[in-house]
C-alpha cells in the first residue's frame, strides 16, 4: 500500500489522501504544444520505489508494455494526454514527466505525480538510446519553430530496451568503480566518492553511482541490474 496525496487550493489548502495498493510503477514522458506536435514515452520501475530502503537499488528501464501489452500502453498515454488538458498553456512547449501506479488484479492505473519536466534518471538518453528520439533537441526545435524539421513519426517499437541503473548509499564505503564490469553501458556517474564512507540513504537522490545499460528486452535488463547489485555488494566494504 501506498499514500498518494493532493494539495487543493480552495481558499486554503487542504490535504487529500488516499492510500493504494499497486503492483508495479510506470512513467510517461515526453513533451506536446498542444497543438497536434507531441511525443509519449513510457518506462518502468523494476521495483517499488516506496522499498528502496530495502533494496537498496532501482532501475528504470523502457517499459515491458512495448513489449507485452501495446493496448494496455495506449491507454497509458490516453489517461495521460487527458491529464495534459489541466496543464494546458496556450502556445507553450510543455515537458512532462507522469508516475502512475498499476494494478495487475483490477488492471487499472492511478494518477501518483506529474512534474512540466523531463524525468529524471536521464530518461531523455533512454528515449534516444532505445527509439533514436532526441526530446531535447526536439524540445528546443519546437522553442524555435522549427518544427518543420523533426520526424513526427512515433517509432512504436523500441531498439533495445535501455536502463537506467541506481544504486543508493547505504552507510558503507565503495571500494572500486564499476564503470568496466557492466555490459552495453552508455552511461556511467559516480556521484558517491569511490573510497569514502557514505551515509544511508534518506531519499532515492542518494546515490553511490547511476549506470545507463541496454539490453534486448525488460526480463534481460532485470537480471542485468540483479547482476550489477551482486558486484556492488562484492566491493562494499
Amino acid at each position: 500500500m501506498v499514500s498518494v496525496q493532493f494539495i487543493l487550493a480552495i481558499g486554503e489548502d487542504l490535504l487529500v489522501e488516499s492510500f493504494v495498493h499497486y503492483d508495479r510503477m510506470f512513467t510517461v514522458d515526453g513533451y506536446t504544444d498542444f497543438q497536434g506536435h507531441s511525443r509519449f514515452f513510457s518506462h518502468e520501475y523494476n521495483n517499488k520505489l516506496s522499498d528502496f530502503k530495502k533494496t537498496g537499488y532501482f532501475t528504470l528501464h523502457t517499459s515491458s508494455l512495448y513489449y507485452q501489452d501495446q493496448q494496455l500502453l495506449q491507454k497509458l498515454f490516453a489517461l495521460s494526454q487527458k491529464a495534459l488538458q489541466a496543464l494546458n498553456v496556450e502556445r507553450d512547449i510543455t515537458p512532462f514527466h507522469f508516475e502512475w501506479f498499476y494494478s495487475d488484479k483490477d488492471q487499472s492505473f492511478v494518477f501518483t505525480e506529474v512534474g512540466k519536466r523531463f524525468g529524471g534518471a536521464k530518461i531523455p538518453k533512454l528515449v534516444k538510446q532505445s527509439f533514436g528520439v532526441d526530446l531535447l533537441e526536439e524540445y528546443w526545435k519546437m522553442q524555435e519553430r522549427r518544427a518543420e524539421e523533426i520526424d513526427w513519426e512515433q517509432p512504436l517499437s523500441p531498439r533495445v530496451c535501455s536502463s537506467s541503473y541506481v544504486q543508493l548509499t547505504n552507510g558503507k564505503t565503495m571500494m572500486e568503480s564499476l564503470e568496466e564490469k557492466i555490459p552495453d553501458l552508455f552511461t556511467y556517474e559516480q556521484n558517491h566518492p569511490v573510497g569514502v564512507q557514505s551515509q544511508a540513504a534518506e531519499s532515492i537522490g542518494d546515490a553511490f553511482f547511476l549506470a545507463q545499460y541496454t539490453s534486448k528486452d525488460a526480463a534481460a535488463s532485470d537480471m542485468v541490474s540483479a547482476k550489477i547489485n551482486k558486484a556492488f555488494n562484492e566491493v562494499c566494504r
